[in-house]
């Protein structure tokens, strides 16, 4: 029996697909063809326009169904034993003072339980398997975020916001306009005020105070609407107000501010290389975990100052082994056994 937790997934994951394709019926039909094409008359804007809107949201598509299906599915497994003295690994932070390798002890029926876990590899206990170079588990996606795929998921956090951008930038200030008479219908609308206004209700659900004003602007649009009474005609969803058209960019713009602050948080790590995980992790001097530092042939020591982030080789070498990296990875990528801070290396050699 599925998870819960992976069953709310899957309804996000149809949720966001319908908003994708919903979208791009919306961008290049209603606006490209029937509003720029056929009710301005302007046919090469509306060619030009429905072609790039039709590239970027086919991007997008791509993108997101990688990320949930297709990419970094399936993790890199091995055994400890598998590990043989050809094998090439570099140091590497223990928990054990003898330098053993960690195994998966968690979830026993699980498919990676007591199967060796190289470093920066983490369970998910939502897709009940270890995964190489974990970042986080995104509930967005159904599925997890590695360093395999972190530029695939940069790329698909900064085209949302630019696509919407470009989608919205011909419509804006109709849509603006369409909101401020909408407001104001919505306060000299006796309707609207004996549902919304007057009910103390309105002050709390539906996103508090904030969530009140957008909800009453949606009730004026739905007024605007039940009042109209010309025969439809193309390009009407942008040149009247339009409700889905209010939702369907309400949602969007949610989407993109929400893409942004994800793009430059993941920004920070890349650049400081830190994963999400380790982010918000307690770091070893705030917990009793004595790690060691082991290096292949040599004497084991203590790691003794953790004021360097252990997988941290400086902002240039962090981009660049980040750009070294395809945009569509494998599904299953070689084992990538990670490099520590050289400053953790050369503190702990010379005490």
């Amino acid at each position: 029996m599925p998870k819960p937790q992976v069953v709310g997934e899957k309804i996000i994951q149809c949720a966001v697909f319908a908003i994708i394709f919903y979208g791009w019926y919306f961008a290049a039909y209603e606006i490209g063809v029937n509003w720029l094409g056929r009710f301005l008359g302007q046919t090469t804007q509306s060619l030009i326009y429905t072609v790039l809107v039709s590239l970027a949201l086919s991007r997008i598509l791509y993108f997101y169904t990688s990320l949930c299906f297709l990419v970094d599915h399936t993790p890199s497994l091995f055994n400890a034993d598998s590990l043989s003295e050809n094998t090439e690994y570099g140091p590497y932070i223990s928990k054990s003072s003898t330098g053993l390798f960690e195994a998966c002890m968690k979830e026993e029926h699980s498919s990676c339980f007591g199967k060796f876990k190289p470093p920066r590899t983490h369970h998910c206990r939502t897709c009940g398997e270890c995964r190489n170079a974990w970042d986080h588990h995104c509930p967005w996606l159904g599925n997890c975020v590695t360093q395999h795929t972190l530029k695939l998921f940069l790329a698909f956090l900064l085209l949302v916001p630019a696509t919407f951008a470009c989608i919205i930038y011909p419509i804006y200030p109709y849509l603006y306009s369409h909101i401020c008479r909408a407001k104001d219908v919505a306060w000299s609308n006796e309707w609207v005020h004996t549902v919304w206004w007057n009910w103390w209700g309105s002050w709390i659900f539906f996103g508090g105070p904030v969530g009140r004003y957008v909800a009453g602007i949606a009730l004026g649009f739905k007024v605007i609407m039940d009042e109209r009474s010309a025969p439809d005609y193309p390009g009407m969803a942008v040149q009247e107000p339009y409700l889905p058209l209010l939702f369907l960019c309400g949602v969007a713009a949610l989407l993109s501010v929400f893409c942004l602050v994800l793009f430059a948080f993941n920004i920070r790590n890349v650049t400081l290389g830190e994963s999400s995980l380790e982010f918000f992790r307690p770091t070893p001097r705030d917990s009793e975990q004595v790690l060691y530092l082991i290096r292949p042939g040599e004497t084991t020591c203590t790691v003794r100052d953790t004021r360097w982030r252990h997988y941290d080789l400086g902002w240039k070498r962090n981009w660049g082994s980040f750009f070294e990296r395809p945009l569509i990875p494998p599904r299953k990528p070689a084992l990538e056994w990670p490099l520590l801070n050289p400053m953790l290396l050369h503190f702990n050699k010379n005490h």
